[in-house]
């Protein structure tokens, strides 16, 4: 039996590669695809979306917790307030959550930290191999140089970010 997804920010570019990934893999299902009140794609049919073939075809919805209740898993590639309202809903429905958004604060941070004592959460607000690599190699490079260095950590993104 597929592992079924909910993808809230299912229309941006994270978002449409997370399902993309799971159309090709027959370990996941796509059964609901999340997007915020007012976006341009709300009730359109998420294949038309991707560009491919969505089985059994789903629509675009803003109902979070309609959506969330129809999957096994969330997956959360949002604002970094949608994303604790939504780990609220989570929560309540008993719904274990992947967390990619990014610019999460101290205080939502904690949000998500006191929601993660009752359903399972993976936060990782930067998934792309080159920053991961930049992480393995930062932790590498302050074992190796010790405390007497000061680094400095310039961060830029490409055009589409």
């Amino acid at each position: 039996m597929a592992i079924k997804l909910v993808i809230s920010g299912s229309c941006g570019r994270m978002g449409q590669a997370i399902a993309r990934g799971a159309l090709q893999d027959s370990v996941f299902s796509l059964t609901a695809a999340l997007e915020a009140d007012g976006h341009a794609a709300l009730g359109s049919a998420y294949s038309a979306v991707l560009g491919q073939a969505v089985t059994p075809e789903i629509r675009v919805a803003a109902d979070a917790q309609a959506a969330i209740s129809q999957g096994d898993v969330l997956i959360e590639f949002t604002s970094p307030e949608a994303t604790v309202a939504h780990a609220k809903l989570a929560e309540q429905l008993r719904k274990p959550m992947v967390i990619g958004t990014t610019g999460l604060t101290a205080q939502h941070q904690a949000a998500l930290t006191a929601t993660a004592r009752v359903i399972p959460i993976v936060v990782s607000p930067n998934m792309s191999l080159g920053v991961n690599v930049l992480f393995e190699l930062a932790q590498a490079a302050a074992r190796r140089l010790g405390p007497s260095y000061d680094v400095e950590v310039v961060e830029s993104h490409h055009r589409h970010k």
